[in-house]
């Protein structure tokens, strides 16, 4: 019984737990900390693409979603097939990928195929 008048002591006018002072900026103080250490991880997330060439190998690669990757790929796809990476065009959803082109600013996704044409 007495922890049942403990208990409605506690308890607000809506009928809900009051919490103890500092409570709030106890929690508020967690969710920083956790969003200090995870937003960073966050910023450089890496996604999957393939690359496919009618006559060339079709090769996986990953690529940061905020960073520009036309050389990134051109320069490993030419590697691996030993050509020069500007004999190579990338195209997605029929559109030539230029220079300054992200993962994000084309709206792709996890394991979308970008083709390769070589000229």
């Amino acid at each position: 019984m007495m922890w049942l008048q403990a208990r409605s002591e506690k308890m607000n006018e809506l009928g809900r737990i009051r919490r103890p002072r500092g409570y709030y900026h106890f929690v508020n103080r967690i969710l920083d900390t956790i969003t200090k250490f995870t937003a960073p991880a966050m910023a450089h997330q890496s996604k999957i693409l393939w690359l496919f060439s009618e006559d060339g190998p079709h090769l996986q690669y990953h690529v940061i979603i905020d960073e520009p990757m036309a050389a990134y790929l051109k320069d490993k796809y030419a590697e691996a097939i030993g050509v020069s990476p500007s004999s190579l065009i990338l195209v997605f959803d029929g559109k030539p990928i230029q220079d300054q082109d992200t993962f994000d600013s084309l709206a792709m996704d996890d394991d979308d195929i970008i083709d390769v044409l070589v000229s």
